[in-house]
């Protein structure tokens, strides 16, 4: 079962690097709902 903050890492991962905006603010949705969420930190670059 995924959570919302793996959803919005999923979408995240499918919009980089191609619309960096749009996975960036994906990014921060799943880091405000899972602020350890790993791949989330990994990708936003914490």
């Amino acid at each position: 079962m995924s959570t919302l903050a793996d959803q919005y890492f999923i979408k995240a991962l499918d919009q980089y690097p191609y619309s960096l905006e749009e996975a960036i603010e994906n990014l921060g949705y799943a880091l405000s709902q899972d602020g350890e969420h790993s791949g989330a930190n990994y990708l936003m670059g914490f």
